[in-house]
C-alpha cells in the first residue's frame, strides 16, 4: 500500500520521516531538480537505519561530453576546490537541448555529475555500492525508441497525430518534444542515466 505525502526531500518532516526509521528508499527521476544535493543526501542519510539502502536512478550530467568543461579558471578553481559548487561549475544544464520533461529552461534543471553525488552521499555518511551500481542509458535510449515507435504506429493505425487517450502526454504538455529533446542528450551522451546504490553502515 502506498501513501503519498508531500514535503521537501532537502528537509523532510521529522514526525513522519524519524531518524533511522527507514530501511529502503528509491528515488527515480527526482534529484535533477534538485539543486542542494548536500542538503538531499543528509536527509538521506538522517532517515535510514544503519544497514539501510537507497537506490538513486536519474539522470545525470556526463562530464566528458563536449562542451562540459569548466567555463573559467575561477570555475575550475572552485569545482576543486568547493564540492559545493555543484552543477553551478559545469555547463552541463546550459548546454542541453530545452523543453525537457523535468525543465523548460536551463536555470531549471540541476542535473549533477556522479562524482557529484558520490562527494553529496560520502559526505552525509553514506557508503557507495559499486557492484551494484550501473549505467543504464541504453537501456533508456532503447526504451524511447520503442515508445516512440508504438506511438507512430498508433498515429499511423488510426489516421491521427493525436496521441491516445491514456499516454504520458497526460503528464505533461509538448510531451513529445520534451521526450524527444531527452532520448537526445542521452544518445549523444551529454547526460547519462545512472542507478546508484548506497548503504548506511551499520
Amino acid at each position: 500500500r502506498v501513501e503519498p505525502h508531500e514535503g521537501d526531500c532537502t528537509d523532510l518532516p521529522q514526525k513522519l520521516l524519524p531518524a533511522n526509521s527507514v530501511e529502503k528508499a528509491f528515488s527515480m527521476h527526482v534529484a535533477m531538480n534538485i539543486k542542494d544535493k548536500f542538503a538531499f543526501a543528509k536527509e538521506v542519510a538522517r532517515v535510514l537505519k544503519p544497514g539501510g539502502r537507497v537506490v538513486i536512478f536519474d539522470q545525470m550530467a556526463n562530464p566528458s561530453a563536449p562542451g562540459q568543461a569548466p567555463s573559467s579558471l575561477a570555475s575550475l578553481f572552485a569545482s576543486c576546490c568547493s564540492p559545493r559548487a555543484g552543477s553551478q561549475v559545469m555547463d552541463v544544464n546550459k548546454a542541453l537541448p530545452y523543453p525537457l520533461p523535468w525543465a523548460s529552461k536551463p536555470e531549471d534543471s540541476h542535473c549533477a555529475t556522479p562524482d557529484e553525488y558520490q562527494l553529496a552521499f560520502s559526505a552525509a555518511g553514506l557508503r557507495k555500492l559499486d557492484d551494484l551500481c550501473e549505467d543504464r542509458s541504453e537501456d533508456m535510449v532503447a526504451a524511447f525508441g520503442a515508445a516512440q515507435s508504438k506511438m507512430m504506429y498508433y498515429f499511423v493505425t488510426n489516421f491521427t497525430f493525436t496521441p491516445p487517450p491514456v499516454s504520458p502526454a497526460l503528464l505533461m504538455s509538448d510531451m513529445p518534444k520534451k521526450a524527444g529533446n531527452y532520448k537526445t542528450a542521452v544518445a549523444n551522451k551529454q547526460l547519462l542515466v545512472m542507478e546508484l546504490v548506497y548503504e548506511k553502515p551499520k
